[in-house]
């Protein structure tokens, strides 16, 4: 024990050690007229901004490389006796990427040097790694809709933004894309080469201006062995830092809704008002030994979002639902209500007084309401880095980054809110790096860093329930408020239901690279070690949360008035965790170069998770037949940490997860221009924390109840022997609620291969064409172990007392059983900016099928049959069969011989723009009554036909009669046909463009003038259409849209 808590705490100090980098390689051949390798030729290579320089010797075969230059341009001078100095400029190095530079020295005459200026060959012949670095300038040209950096991703194939259906979750709204059928979840964001993610949500944190990044770098397949943790993408952000010349810029970008299109479903132009503006300086300290470069940005936002629902009329909250559909019976007698009205006195206080008080009538036809509240955002953002030449063989880096943001929604969590919800957080980042030359051929790069994000994301109303006749009483002083009533289809009322007062993460990190060059072969190994901690205080529906679906009369707006909810839940007990976990990783990473033309990769990653515990041991794990010793009143099959076999995280150290990766690159032609390239690797992905939060709901630490058909809105518990939430001596309130992990849970892991050809058919042109496929395994998802039994006498009202473990309602463990394949035909051509013309067009053709396309998204399908996954085996939630996107930057001549109107009038412009066209993604379709009598909330119809033939109009997007309810059946109803993602939404075609007119006003000082247009042609975009069939009166039907037209000025200033 001793040893293991010196080792800890040697680990804790160290933090959290990760192999990432934010440098890149200068290598290549040196050879003679005829193509002799030339040995030992002195190779220098200089920073034309900062002044660094290395040097090297070639070896016996001519080689020779340069690892670890921090990005930016470079000149490289060889010389040998007997032959002429060679001076190549313009070379750039980008991060992550190894720029192949040979050089040919001719025997020694007259000239004493030869002076070149040329770039570097852009076809990658060093490995098999997929993947794109956009340099600053095409960062600032691009319209990236609200300046967020992560847009850029979506420009390379194999890149899928997050579905809709995900992205307006919170816990989706960092997670940017999925990567080549991988997970949205399971992108590994860095910036300056250390972590950038939150581990609470595995999406990005800190997001610097676009005017503040040198590079944008996104690795999708196959990249080497000194990446882990994560089996997507790898997106690697370079800051930019100070030069030997002072430069910045300050800019200030204006919305207004009067210049702005109106939305499809918005009977006026939604409110807009935001300014975003800014400003960066970097300047030498000392020349050509330290620079600083510092960075601000705020934003002050009020962005109109536009509601489109379905309300009640009002002859309907009177009771009058004559002609409603579907027909309806009095629960009661079992009779429909003469005429289809329900007499008043029949209507709940309850339902009447929510009405009244939060839902408004319709406004617009089809008893819509609408209207476009405005949420506002006021965020600042600043960064200060600092680069020092220590000494030839040593440089030192240090960044520190701020964030803060503060956002008010008046929708909350419904559709109606009292008061809407708000939030507020803080983000943290530093980070300290040196990197020593021990000799030209021995490099080490070492890293600590440290991010924390704090956050306040929800407020609550304080609305007193008994005010608005309920009878039960919230769990939670601190959230005191509505509760959420939702009506199937139709719409929803309420505070927040599920969201944290608190939420902090932290993240320790310190890497550290060695490279080794010996020979042919480029040896790189790295140790990573990780600290993860993550404390929250989350009040999980303290003031409960009702459902109405129409299972108790046949008709949800029915239910709803008579006060007959389908499902009540409530959470009660102590709201807060702290978890803490740890990662190891290690790993060896060897570029073999064979020949002049083929370069094979052998890399081997090790990686060790510990899974995350609470730092109070406020766990339980389910394991049935089980009794727990740590406490003995607990029901059977609930068990502790500390009990038999239960360790502090739950679940088991998985400890075999080793990684290999293999990959080749063959020169075809031997001249550095059209190479042929593979790979194959294993990827492991980490859970993120939402995994292990869910954990928070376990008895005696927490109290959740669940009951289904309730006695009335009004009072959920009637009927019960006690309100479980507030007595006392129940210690163990049953029916338990259980949702962790499964005893047997593993890491997860993807297997990465494909296979291309690029070819540099011009100067400045490289095309490429490739397979590229993925195998995912083992993926984290839940499954519901605890269904109730259907057969004679089965009802929704004896649904608890059928369940397999009758003293729990649900039990819905994480498992690794969720395994998905991707394949994909993916080409790209792209035009590196020269001649005042760059482009970058990207073509996806791709095939996407799992079982489950995030670990806990609401809208993820569940199997109909728990013990079966058959049923959602389907095409995944981000499968986008067709992909094109082209990106384009065109800078007209500054005409700066022209007389002065010509050039004020025509020259200096810069055309820019980002155009995306997609396929859908795929939908659900679902039955909100359990007809199944399993209790699991996860029935389906019956699919009679294909779907997607439908009209495709906003009315009825997809074919409607495709789809058949299964009525009620005696003992309960089989499984519907239907199966999980068949339907296909619309798809995408967006231009999105910006055109810029520079004024200079002295030599390096220029104003531009820049105006974005998102949208440009006002193209409307759906959104997905209802899939829930329980409403008739929506079921099919668009009742949104994209944002239509954004006009967007700009004024910046540059020196």
């Amino acid at each position: 024990m001793g040893l293991t808590r010196f080792v800890t705490g040697i680990l804790l100090s160290l933090a959290m050690l990760q192999a990432q980098q934010r440098t890149g390689a200068i290598g290549g051949t040196v050879t003679d007229q005829t193509g002799a390798a030339i040995e030992s030729a002195a190779i220098r290579v200089r920073n034309i901004h900062t002044g660094l320089e290395r040097q090297v010797l070639s070896d016996k075969d001519g080689s020779y490389l340069f690892p670890l230059l921090p990005v930016g341009a470079y000149s490289i001078t060889a010389s040998k006796d007997r032959f002429q100095d060679l001076v190549r400029e313009g070379i750039l190095v980008n991060v992550n990427e190894q720029a192949r530079v040979d050089l040919t020295l001719l025997v020694a005459g007259d000239e004493q040097s030869v002076r070149v200026v040329a770039d570097a060959p852009q076809v990658n012949t060093s490995d098999a790694t997929n993947g794109a670095v956009l340099q600053s300038k095409a960062i600032q040209s691009l319209p990236l809709n609200g300046r967020n950096y992560t847009e850029l991703g979506a420009l390379l194939p194999g890149v899928v933004a997050t579905p809709a259906r995900f992205a307006s979750q919170s816990a989706a709204a960092t997670n940017a894309f999925s990567i080549n059928g991988q997970r949205t979840q399971s992108n590994n964001f860095l910036l300056d080469g250390v972590s950038n993610n939150d581990t609470m949500f595995n999406g990005y944190s800190l997001v610097p201006p676009p005017d503040a990044l040198q590079q944008f770098k996104i690795l999708t397949s196959n990249f080497s062995a000194e990446y882990g943790t994560n089996s997507g993408s790898v997106v690697n952000v370079i800051t930019r830092s100070g030069t030997n010349q002072v430069h910045g810029s300050a800019w200030n970008y204006l919305r207004n809704d009067v210049m702005d299109a109106r939305n499809f479903f918005s009977t006026s132009k939604p409110p807009l008002r935001q300014n975003q503006f800014g400003a960066t300086f970097g300047a030498p300290v000392l020349t050509n030994r330290t620079f600083v470069f510092g960075y601000y940005e705020g934003l002050r936002a009020r962005v109109g979002t536009v509601q489109n629902v379905v309300v009640l009329t009002e002859a309907q909250r009177s009771g009058n639902l004559a002609g409603a559909s579907p027909a309806f019976v009095d629960p009661v007698s079992g009779q429909p209500f003469p005429n289809n009205v329900i007499p008043d006195s029949r209507i709940s206080p309850v339902s009447r007084a929510l009405l009244d008080r939060y839902v408004p009538l319709p406004n617009a036809p089809a008893n819509r309401f609408n209207r476009a509240p405005s949420v506002s955002t006021d965020s600042d953002q600043y960064g200060i880095r600092g680069d020092h030449l220590v000494s030839s063989r040593n440089t030192l880096f240090l960044r520190y980054s701020y964030s803060r943001s503060d956002t008010s929604n008046p929708l909350g969590a419904g559709d109606f809110s009292p008061q809407g919800s708000s939030s507020i957080g803080h983000f943290h980042q530093a980070v300290v790096s040196d990197t020593h030359v021990f000799s030209p051929n021995v490099i080490n790069e070492a890293s600590i860093s440290f991010l924390r994000l704090y956050s306040r994301p929800a407020t609550w109303s304080g609305v007193d329930l008994a005010d608005l006749g309920f009878q039960y009483p919230g769990t939670e002083p601190s959230a005191q408020g509505l509760p959420i009533v939702s009506l199937s289809g139709l719409f929803s009322v309420g505070d927040v239901a599920q969201s944290w007062t608190k939420l902090a993460r932290n993240t320790y990190q310190v890497f550290d690279n060695l490279t080794w060059i010996r020979g042919r072969h480029s040896v790189k190994t790295g140790l990573d070690i990780r600290q993860q901690q993550i404390f929250l205080v989350f009040p999980n529906r303290p003031n409960g949360d009702f459902s109405f679906n129409g299972a108790r009369s046949g008709n949800t707006i029915a239910d709803f008035l008579l006060g007959l909810p389908a499902q009540f839940r409530q959470g009660g007990g102590d709201p807060s965790k702290h978890f803490i976990g740890h990662q190891l990783g290690f790993y060896v990473q060897d570029d073999f170069r064979v020949t002049r033309r083929l370069t094979l990769n052998f890399g081997l990653r090790y990686e060790l998770g510990l899974p995350y515990y609470d730092k109070q041991d406020r766990l339980a794990s389910f394991q049935p037949g089980a009794k727990s010793i740590v406490r003995p009143n607990a029901p059977e099959n609930l068990l502790f940490p500390g009990d038999p076999g239960v360790p502090r995280g739950t679940i088991r150290t998985d400890r075999n997860n080793f990684a290999p990766r293999f990959g080749f690159a063959y020169d075809l032609t031997g001249d550095g221009r059209t190479s042929v390239r593979g790979g194959y690797g294993i990827f492991f992905d980490s859970v993120p924390g939402l995994g292990v939060f869910q954990n928070i709901n376990v008895p005696p630490f927490n109290r959740f109840v669940q009951i289904d058909t309730p006695a009335s809105l009004a009072n959920p518990y009637a009927g019960l022997p006690t309100n479980p939430q507030t007595d006392p001596s129940l210690e163990f309130p049953c029916p338990c609620l259980v949702i962790g992990f499964s005893p047997d849970f593993v890491s997860p892991y993807a297997q990465h291969f494909n296979f291309g050809v690029q070819r540099q058919i011009a100067r400045d042109l490289v095309a490429e064409i490739g397979y590229v496929g993925s195998i995912g395994l083992k993926f984290p998802g839940y499954l519901e172990v605890n269904p109730a039994i259907p057969g004679p006498g089965a009802t929704r009202e004896n649904t608890q007392s059928r369940r397999i473990y009758e003293n729990y309602n649900l039990v819905r463990p994480t498992f690794s059983r969720f395994n998905s394949n991707y394949h994909s035909l993916q080409a790209r051509l792209e035009k590196r900016f020269s001649g005042g013309l760059g482009f970058l067009t990207s073509y996806t053709w791709s095939k996407a099928i799992d079982f489950q396309s995030s670990l806990n998204f609401s809208g993820e399908n569940r199997p109909q049959d728990a013990f079966s996954l058959s049923d959602v085996r389907g095409l995944a939630a981000f499968d986008t069969r067709h992909r094109f996107v082209t990106s384009f930057s065109y800078d007209l001549p500054l005409l700066r011989n022209a007389a002065t109107p010509v050039r004020l009038a025509f020259g200096g412009w810069r055309l820019s723009g980002i155009i995306s066209a997609q396929s859908g993604n795929p939908l659900t379709v679902n039955e909100p009554v359990d007809r199944s009598l399993r209790g699991l909330g996860a029935d389906r119809p019956d699919q009679v036909k294909n779907p997607n033939n439908g009209p495709k109009t906003p009315e009825e997007w997809f074919d409607t009669s495709a789809f058949v309810r299964l009525p009620d059946a005696p003992g309960g109803q089989r499984s519907g046909t239907a199966g999980r993602n068949t339907v296909i939404g619309p798809g995408l075609l967006q231009t999105d463009l910006s055109v810029v007119k520079a004024f200079p006003l002295a030599e390096r000082h220029v104003l531009d003038l820049r105006c974005e247009l998102f949208n440009a042609l006002n193209r409307t975009n759906f959104l997905n259409p209802v899939t829930n069939i329980g409403n008739p009166q929506t079921f099919g039907v668009i009742q949104s849209a994209r944002a239509a037209r954004i006009i967007q000025f700009a004024l910046k200033y540059s020196f």
